[in-house]
């Protein structure tokens, strides 16, 4: 006011004037506040000052997401902390927190990672986000365990409702606000076409996203018949006791496969895993049914579509024992090799058999210009 600075109340606005006597003039100048972040910068040195080119780094090779956030000057709070440290391609989640005038102010940034190498003949098929209902279906018939630190143990979740063993995890819904720090870093994810860690903890699932499995060249076109997970979207815990082999597959197969191993005591029944959510909706006219991958199709595969970083489930070639003997669900190790193995938490990879006539339409199969299917 007249080239004097006025008092003004942070809280209310209001301008404090002791003494006014003829006329005045102020002039009001707004400020904008906000958070002023740098270029995020992923590399390999955390301390770099430029990002790597994309698609130049082998999967597994420990990079870093690393940015600085302001205030007035002031440093910003960081959740996750930064440097952070990732190993595949994802869109990785920040909130930034700072402190103006006793006020706080709160920014969310995203980071989009595609310095890694991406899978080989990748599709466009979208299986959607995991959503409160569907988790809480899981729940109520106890096949589910968000399980973030990836446990297991002998006891069954139906009959025990501490037990972690034939439980499904890993995975909640975006609007699952109690797990934000988790879902932020990847720990736990939100979408079916992203992947989720086993229980190594030296390992990590490399890929997202849906690539082709089976394929026949007829009348100059490639004829698409089946479709899997690059990853993992899921972790299954399991932990061995009499007969939980044959009660594992039976829930893998949806109930087809091991009727005889679904009773736990009491008449009490283990109740069997619809993967119709792994449809996608969009594109329900191509396809046919989802499993849980067996044998035969990690045979069919190559090596590098079998090592997807970590440790999975897979269901064995035998439908039907007359008597129950050996392991009725084998895993395959990060190094691309079958075995038998109890009591951890592993990955999960679902398999899309699409219907007759499904052939690529256009696309590349690259990350960035994937497959197209039509019918």
């Amino acid at each position: 006011m007249n080239g004097e600075e006025l008092p003004v109340d942070v809280n209310t606005g209001i301008i404090n004037i002791e003494k006014v006597t003829g006329d005045i003039q102020i002039t009001v100048i707004s400020k904008k506040v906000e958070i002023i972040i740098t270029t995020p910068i992923i590399n390999t040195d955390e301390n770099a000052t430029n990002s790597l080119p994309e698609n130049s780094q082998t999967i597994g090779t420990t990079s870093y997401i690393n940015f600085t956030a302001t205030l007035e000057g002031k440093t910003c709070n960081i959740k996750p902390e930064v440097p952070f440290v990732v190993q595949r391609n994802r869109i990785y989640k920040f909130i930034v927190t700072g402190t103006y005038q006793n006020k706080n102010i709160t920014k969310e940034i995203e980071v989009k990672v595609n310095q890694f190498e991406s899978a080989k003949g990748m599709v466009k098929y979208d299986d959607g986000d995991w959503t409160k209902e569907e988790i809480e279906e899981f729940q109520s018939l106890n096949l589910y365990d968000i399980n973030s630190e990836r446990q297991y143990n002998s006891i069954n979740k139906i009959e025990n409702e501490e037990g972690l063993n034939l439980t499904f995890g890993g995975f909640t819904y975006k609007e699952d606000k109690e797990k934000q720090l988790l879902i932020d870093s990847g720990v736990i994810i939100t979408s079916r076409n992203q992947s989720v860690d086993s229980d190594e903890k030296n390992y990590e699932v490399k890929y997202d996203g849906w690539q082709v499995l089976e394929t026949e060249e007829k009348d100059g076109k490639t004829y698409v018949k089946k479709i899997m997970h690059a990853g993992a979207p899921e972790n299954f815990a399991y932990g061995y006791v009499n007969k939980n082999e044959g009660r594992a597959t039976y829930i893998f197969s949806g109930g087809k496969k091991f009727i005889y191993d679904k009773l736990i005591r009491n008449g009490v029944e283990i109740n069997p895993r619809n993967r119709d959510m792994y449809k996608d909706k969009k594109q329900l006219d191509l396809i046919n049914d989802v499993n849980m991958m067996t044998e035969a199709e990690v045979m069919s595969m190559t090596l590098q579509m079998r090592t997807i970083g970590t440790t999975y489930f897979v269901v064995k070639n035998r439908e039907v024992y007359g008597v129950t003997k050996g392991t009725h669900t084998l895993v395959l190790n990060y190094g691309g090799y079958l075995q038998s193995e109890y009591n951890h938490c592993r990955g999960i990879r679902p398999v899309v058999t699409m219907k007759e006539g499904v052939y690529i339409v256009n696309g590349t199969g690259t990350e960035a210009d994937p497959y197209v299917l039509g019918k």
